[in-house]
């Protein structure tokens, strides 16, 4: 810990140490623009229409749904757990749930996360489709944002573009960024709070463009709404009603996105316990639903594939 001084306050504040090996460096502005075209050309790969396996109208044909998350170690940035976690529908029963560690090689930059998780993320669910290709999901909730997005492509639409699979943006926030109306928006949302107060009730919301780009939903009374958004091949119409079902009573988020962050933040936690020599057998003793993977090399960011020299793909352990 060190002392540090903020220019927006004025007032000093402690700052935590970083970890031994965290990754610590800026995007140059090379690597912005690449990841901005990179950005655009998925876009324009994006399809809001239903693509799906299963009828819609019925969902009789749904067998399987999933949630993705990532979490970083506390004391070390660079590391992260990712975790997908497999439920059946309509019980929303747990299957399986699948977790790695991983490396971040690609810095926090506003509005380029995607490019940071991205690959993690698509690890595993690569890994589920090679070796439980019965329990291969039909829809993968995202823990972010799909079209709502500073150039319409976010976590959830990067993702399901690259897997070429129906996913939906699910964020606990509200994205601001300039440029796109959504400081109106923002204050859309709050003259319509009231509206928002009952349990289920949903808001569109349409950007400055006049693209109607997510809905804003209470999933549950006495809690922030949630936002939802088109991550790719499904309508938003669709994944508002899945996100609506996935919701049991009384929590926030639906089940596939609660189970995966649980586990990734619990196994993150406990990796990061330093002097832990239980760490190891944790995962076999306290939570043996977990398939562990132990340490992953995950595929480079599209983007930045030219300049790391990475020719190659899937994930390659490292232990």
């Amino acid at each position: 810990m060190w002392w540090c001084y903020s220019p927006f306050t004025h007032m000093p504040y402690r700052r935590r140490s970083p970890g031994p090996d965290e990754f610590e460096r800026f995007l140059s502005r090379e690597e912005i623009m690449r990841m901005a075209t990179e950005q655009s050309r998925i876009r324009g790969k994006i399809t809001q229409l239903n693509r799906l396996s299963f009828d819609p109208a019925t969902l009789d044909d749904l067998r399987h749904v999933a949630g993705v998350d990532i979490s970083c170690l506390k004391y070390d940035p660079s590391r992260a757990v990712t975790a997908i976690s497999i439920m059946t529908f309509p019980k929303l029963e747990h299957t399986s749930t699948i977790a790695a560690e991983c490396r971040l090689t690609v810095p926090y930059k506003a509005g380029f996360l995607a490019f940071r998780e991205i690959g993690p993320m698509k690890m595993v669910i690569d890994y589920v489709k090679n070796y439980y290709s019965d329990k291969a999901p039909q829809i993968i909730f995202v823990d972010g944002n799909g079209i709502h997005h500073h150039r319409g492509c976010g976590s959830a639409s990067h993702l399901g573009v690259a897997l070429d699979q129906p996913t939906i943006g699910v964020a606990k926030k509200l994205l601001v960024f300039h440029g796109s109306g959504t400081a109106p928006q923002e204050e859309y949302i709050k003259e319509h709070r009231l509206a928002l107060k009952a349990e289920g009730s949903i808001i569109p919301v349409i950007n400055s463009g006049g693209v109607h780009t997510m809905n804003v939903m209470t999933s549950c009374y006495n809690k922030p709404p949630i936002y939802i958004s088109v991550g790719h091949r499904i309508s938003l119409a669709t994944a508002t009603a899945m996100t609506k079902i996935c919701c049991k009573q009384g929590n926030r988020l639906p089940e596939p996105i609660i189970a995966a962050d649980g586990i990734s933040r619990t196994i993150a936690y406990n990796l990061g316990q330093r002097n832990n020599p239980q760490r190891n057998v944790y995962f076999r003793r306290e939570r043996p639903h977990v398939h562990w993977l132990g340490v992953q090399t995950p595929e480079p960011p599209l983007a930045l594939a030219l300049q790391t020299g990475f020719t190659g793909g899937g994930p390659n352990a490292s232990q």
